[in-house]
């Protein structure tokens, strides 16, 4: 397997690993009244959803790139 099949094929499971964990926080942040909690949820969906953003810029490279 060349490198950059290698490098896209880890992306697509950390994509597919972080949208399964946005759901759960999602679902999460929906079912509970624990304000603590839910202001942690908020945080931790902002952060994944920065990495799925940093994914998608590196995609957008190696799209180019091949």
């Amino acid at each position: 397997m060349r490198e950059s099949q290698s490098i896209t094929n880890n992306l697509l499971m950390e994509v597919d690993v972080l949208t399964n964990r946005l759901r759960n926080i999602r679902q999460s942040y929906k079912n509970t009244d624990n304000k603590a909690l839910k202001e942690r949820l908020f945080y931790e969906n902002k952060n994944i959803s920065k990495r799925v953003k940093e994914i998608s810029k590196i995609a957008k490279i190696l799209n180019k790139k091949t």
